[in-house]
């Protein structure tokens, strides 16, 4: 290979080696507006010194959103928060995001918008332990000291049970990557009526309708309850102590 085509090959190279390298994630807050409506600012993270070099970062928002394509220039007035883009709704999504550096390069990230729970999010009668908005085919550890449960929302319904899977693992699971059946194939976990501490790979089917306490199928575990479930879309979980 001749020198300046070894040359050409590494300046093709580099954009690649620089985005890997680049540490840019994102975020997000969240506030409840009332009327099951959540005001939301995406934005990006990453070291002061790569944040100077970031030109735009664009936003692809859900098709049900107007000009659903939004560029972002400003750094914006929070350091923490830089390149924000705010709007609201009521349901979870994902956002393609790509961020445009200075030289010319760009990276492409997908950022699973999430929410906070209102205040008012637990029923009468529940302490709440944990509480969080999960979009169908989404994963969330339940927390309430149970280390290594997570709820995983097979299908989310609004009028008819949605069908979850509570699933007990040694090993941490990435939300962001998780994959059902790619899961099961790789761990191999049995299924169960019950679940216990001593499970190193294993699930348990939950039915549940909105507006319902429902028993974790955990020895001496908490209830959850379901509610503002969107068809085939999110819905709020409370767990119960």
């Amino acid at each position: 290979m001749s020198i300046r085509l070894a040359l050409a090959s590494l300046a093709l190279m580099l954009p690649v080696l620089l985005t890997a390298q680049s540490g840019v994630t994102t975020d997000n807050t969240s506030k409840y507006i009332g009327n099951n409506r959540w005001e939301w600012t995406v934005f990006v993270k990453a070291p002061p010194d790569t944040v100077a070099k970031i030109q735009c970062v664009e936003y692809l928002l859900h098709p049900t959103f107007p000009n659903r394509d939004r560029m972002v220039c400003e750094r914006g007035q929070t350091a923490d928060q830089p390149f924000p883009l705010t709007g609201n709704g009521w349901g979870v999504f994902d956002i393609p995001v790509k961020v445009i550096f200075n030289d010319g390069h760009s990276e492409s990230l997908t950022h699973h918008l999430r929410f906070d729970a209102p205040a008012s999010a637990a029923p009468a009668g529940c302490n709440s332990a944990n509480d969080f908005t999960m979009r169908e085919h989404g994963i969330q550890e339940i927390g309430s000291n149970l280390h290594g449960f997570y709820l995983y929302a097979e299908e989310i319904h609004a009028k008819l049970a949605s069908h979850f899977y509570l699933v007990k693992t040694t090993g941490a699971i990435d939300a962001k990557t998780f994959n059902w059946e790619k899961f099961r194939q790789a761990s191999k976990p049995k299924k169960k009526s019950t679940l216990a501490n001593s499970d190193a790979a294993a699930y348990v089917s939950v039915y549940a309708a909105q507006g319902k306490r429902v028993p974790m199928p955990v020895s001496g575990a908490p209830a959850a309850y379901f509610k503002d479930a969107q068809e085939h879309g999110s819905v709020h979980v409370v767990i119960c102590k």
